[in-house]
């Protein structure tokens, strides 16, 4: 069922709203957040991306962008219910960011609490820039139990693979490229450097290590910088890239609003790259950027093959610890 299509309520049945803020990769950790949230507090989960970073404002284009099956819609809700926290009593309609501005107010006064179940109200919302798995951890006791046993990362990636299916249409853009571009040995390189500057030169060399240790012999590369793109292309053999909108030189790639024709197109160009990185039998990215982060979770090849460039690689933690040795 889609949001629109979704059936009536009739409470008591209780409701779970997830608002969505920020880039793909902030709302999609909170995705994640309230989808385990909802699983443990059994309320039925509606997820809210009304706020235009990917879309028209007011249009709710969750489903342009991932296939999950909800029970419930938006435009279902009762005015009278309960909902909590109360200020969006009169405002569900208003997105996150929004409210946020126009109230002044700190993210916990537009959340719930998620280490708390107890809630009684009908409809409770929930909104962040990131995942909070951290503050469910009080939660994991009974039936979810296991999860305290678990990392952020683990618990994380389970519910990315068993929970969030990409839309089909971007799932055989992504097949369809792989299948036509990549070779059996393609690095993966993020690299986001207009509003996150990431060291170049180290990324270069990182690359370049990679590349010789490997042996691949294709990179794909997903940045939201064209001067990236020249630089790897002049720099490596085969270098392949998702054609897609770049805007003015050291503009934002994603949420600038300002310039960007298609803000939904924009949303499918960033999750083809993301899922596409996720494909690379290797993969080198900062988890410094949430989208970074996420594609490494995402992603299928053996974790001895993901490269976090803002960790030291083996070589060097190797020579840090034989020079710690050697001064005691």
């Amino acid at each position: 069922l889609s949001l629109h299509d979704a059936l009536p309520i009739c409470f008591p049945v209780t409701i779970f709203v997830c608002k969505g803020s920020s880039g793909m990769g902030n709302r999609t950790f909170a995705l994640c957040t309230a989808i385990l949230y909802s699983r443990m507090s059994d309320r039925t989960l509606i997820i809210d991306w009304r706020d235009g970073s990917y879309g028209d404002v007011g249009v709710n284009t969750f489903n342009q962008f991932f296939e999950f099956a909800e029970e419930a819609s938006l435009e279902s809700l009762r005015s009278s219910a309960s909902i909590y926290p109360e200020v969006w009593r009169e405002n569900m309609d208003t997105s996150w960011g929004e409210l946020r501005r126009n109230l002044g107010a700190k993210d916990s006064v537009l959340s719930i609490d998620v280490s708390r179940l107890d809630y009684e109200q009908e409809v409770i919302v929930f909104g962040s820039y990131t995942h909070e798995i951290n503050r469910m951890r009080p939660l994991f006791q009974g039936q979810f139990e296991y999860l305290a046993n678990l990392s952020i990362s683990e618990i994380l990636q389970s519910i990315l693979r068993s929970e969030l299916k990409l839309n089909s249409r971007i799932s055989e853009t992504v097949q369809r490229f792989k299948s036509t571009e990549f070779s059996p040995k393609t690095l993966g390189v993020h690299v986001r450097n207009t509003d996150m500057k990431l060291p170049v030169d180290k990324l270069i060399e990182r690359t370049k290590k990679r590349v010789r240790k490997t042996g691949a012999d294709c990179i794909f590369l997903a940045t939201d910088d064209q001067e990236i793109i020249q630089l790897f292309e002049h720099t490596f053999k085969r270098v392949v890239t998702v054609p897609k909108w770049f805007p003015p030189a050291g503009e934002r790639l994603h949420q600038n609003w300002q310039h960007c024709p298609d803000r939904i197109q924009n949303g499918i160009e960033a999750l083809t790259d993301l899922y596409l990185l996720a494909e690379c039998s290797g993969l080198i990215f900062s988890s410094q950027s949430s989208f970074g982060y996420l594609a490494s979770l995402l992603s299928q090849a053996d974790r001895h093959n993901l490269q976090d460039i803002n960790q030291p690689d083996f070589l060097t933690k190797l020579k840090a610890k034989l020079k710690s040795k050697i001064g005691r």
